[in-house]
């Protein structure tokens, strides 16, 4: 039904995007500030030279981060507290495919980094910041942030093939993702 719960994909990072905007609006960042003002440790290279990468580039998909970074994000269930700093720790030393700013190349991990900004200028979890300021503001009640939370209610079932007739799949949980992937909601909500 329209009450069905579901994943939405990388639909999540709209509601990331919206929580960095906020943050923007509210003063407390600039999207043309480099990274490193906030996550000081997140070190980048291209050409094996240490780049300053800015907010935007990461929101716009021009940050130089290869797509293959999809690769690394570890299988991290809601038990992992520090889920989204484990995800961006991986990226540390990473080389760039493009200088910052100047290629289009899709990484889904730009978003966990955005999700890791807001947690580090806010001092909240993402999950409490993205319903305090985005989805309570917008009415969107249901929709969640914890998979658990969300199976107490209508959530959907996954399925996957498997000797030629679909059968139940209980998909890892990528919890450090979450910014890019992992909002779950409903067709009434969106």
């Amino acid at each position: 039904t329209s009450n069905t719960l579901f994943q939405l994909g990388s639909n999540s990072k709209a509601f990331t995007a919206l929580g960095v905007l906020k943050l923007h609006e509210d003063g407390l960042i600039n999207l043309y500030d480099s990274i490193k003002k906030y996550i000081p440790w997140l070190k980048l290279y291209y050409n094996n030279e240490e780049e300053e990468i800015k907010i935007k580039d990461f929101m716009c998909h021009t940050s130089g981060i290869p797509s293959d970074t999809i690769e690394k994000i570890p299988s991290l269930d809601e038990k992992h507290e520090e889920a989204i700093e484990r995800t961006v720790r991986m990226l540390v030393g990473t080389e760039l495919n493009s200088r910052p700013g100047t290629e289009y190349e899709y990484a889904t991990i730009n978003y966990d980094v955005l999700g890791l900004l807001i947690e580090c200028v806010s001092n909240l979890k993402y999950e409490d910041y993205i319903k305090k300021y985005v989805l309570n503001p917008l009415g969107l009640y249901e929709t969640y942030l914890y998979k658990s939370e969300a199976e107490k209610h209508d959530m959907s079932s996954g399925y996957k093939i498997g000797f030629f007739s679909p059968r139940k799949y209980n998909a890892p949980m990528y919890e450090g993702n979450k910014p890019a992937g992992y909002i779950i909601s409903n067709a009434d909500d969106m």
